[in-house]
C-alpha cells in the first residue's frame, strides 16, 4: 500500500515537472540567449570555469528562491507580482544599458592611444571576470524568479510538499540544461578547430566552416541576448501591470503571425523604453550624488 502510494506520488511529480518545464520553456530560451551573450569575449581558457561559477551562483539562486516563492505564495501572494515587476525593471535597465554602451562605442571617435601597461592586464581581467559573474548571477536571479513563478502557477493547488519537489526538480534541471547548452555554444569554435585537425577532408571542411562562421554566430547571440532581455522585461511589465490593475490588453488576446510579430515588437520597445527611462534616472542621480 505504501509502495503503491509512493509510486503514484513519484508519477504525479514527474508529470507535473514535465508540464511546468514545458510551460517555462519560453523563458528558458531567453535565459540561454542572455547567459550565452554574457560569456562572449572571455579568454578561451576561462570560458568553462566562468560558466561553472555562474552556474554555481544560479543553483544558489534556486535554493534561495524556491522556499521564498512557496512562503510568499502561502502567506503573501499579493507581493509576488510587485517583486516580479521590480525584477523586470532591472532587466529593462540592464538591456538599455547594453544598447546605450554599444551605441556610444559606435559613435565615439577612439583617438586615444592605449596607455595600459601589460602588468595590469591580469588584474583588470580578473576584476572584469568577477564583475561578469556577479552580473550574470543577478540576471539569472531575475529570470529564475519568472521561471519559478510560472512553474508555481502550474502546481498552486497541489500539496506544498509536491510543490516544493516539483519546483526543485524543474529549477535544478533547467539550470543544468541552460548552462550546459551555454558552455556548448561558447565552445562552438573549439569544435571547429578540432575538426580542422581531422584526417578526413569532409571534417576539415566542416571545421573550417564552423571557425569562419563562429564570430558571426557569437555576434548574433550577443544581439539576441540583449533583445531577449528587453523582451522578457517588457513581457513581465505588461502582464504584471495587467494583473495588478485587473485590466485586459486586447493586443495579447489575438493570434496570427502579423499580430504576434507586432506584439513582440511592442513588447521589446516597451522594455527598451522603460530601461532608457531608468538608465537616465540612474545616470542623473549618480551625477547629482557625485557633485556633492
Amino acid at each position: 500500500m505504501v509502495l503503491s502510494s509512493l509510486i503514484s506520488l513519484i508519477d504525479d511529480i514527474a508529470v507535473l515537472a514535465k508540464l511546468t518545464a514545458h510551460k517555462a520553456a519560453g523563458v528558458v530560451g531567453d535565459d540561454i540567449a542572455v547567459s550565452a551573450e554574457r560569456m562572449i569575449g572571455l579568454a578561451p581558457s576561462r570560458e568553462i570555469p566562468v560558466v561553472l561559477q555562474v552556474m554555481k551562483g544560479a543553483l544558489f539562486n534556486k535554493i534561495l528562491l524556491v522556499p521564498l516563492a512557496l512562503l510568499f505564495n502561502h502567506y503573501l501572494p499579493k507581493a509576488l507580482l510587485p517583486i516580479l515587476f521590480l525584477g523586470a525593471c532591472y532587466l529593462a535597465f540592464e538591456g538599455a544599458d547594453k544598447c546605450w554602451h554599444w551605441l556610444a562605442n559606435r559613435l565615439a571617435l577612439n583617438n586615444e592611444k592605449p596607455t595600459t601597461k601589460k602588468k595590469s592586464t591580469n588584474n583588470t581581467a580578473q576584476v572584469s571576470e568577477k564583475a561578469l559573474i556577479r552580473g550574470a548571477v543577478r540576471t539569472d536571479l531575475v529570470l529564475s524568479i519568472e521561471i519559478i513563478l510560472i512553474s508555481l502557477s502550474m502546481v498552486a493547488s497541489d500539496p506544498i510538499l509536491e510543490q516544493a519537489i516539483v519546483l526543485f526538480i524543474v529549477a535544478f534541471g533547467l539550470t543544468f540544461f541552460i548552462y550546459g547548452l551555454v558552455a556548448w555554444i561558447i565552445k562552438f569554435d573549439d569544435l571547429g578547430l578540432y575538426l580542422t585537425r581531422s584526417s578526413y577532408r569532409i571534417c576539415q571542411s566542416i571545421g573550417k566552416g564552423i571557425v569562419t562562421a563562429a564570430p558571426n554566430i557569437l555576434s548574433g547571440i550577443s544581439i539576441i541576448g540583449t533583445v531577449a532581455m528587453l523582451y522578457v522585461a517588457g513581457s513581465i511589465i505588461i502582464h504584471t501591470v495587467s494583473a495588478l490593475f485587473q485590466s485586459h490588453i486586447p493586443m495579447l488576446a489575438h493570434s496570427g503571425f502579423l499580430n504576434n510579430l507586432a506584439t513582440i515588437s511592442i513588447t521589446i520597445l516597451l522594455g527598451g523604453t522603460v530601461g532608457l527611462i531608468l538608465l537616465a534616472a540612474y545616470t542623473g542621480v549618480s551625477k547629482f550624488i557625485r557633485a556633492f
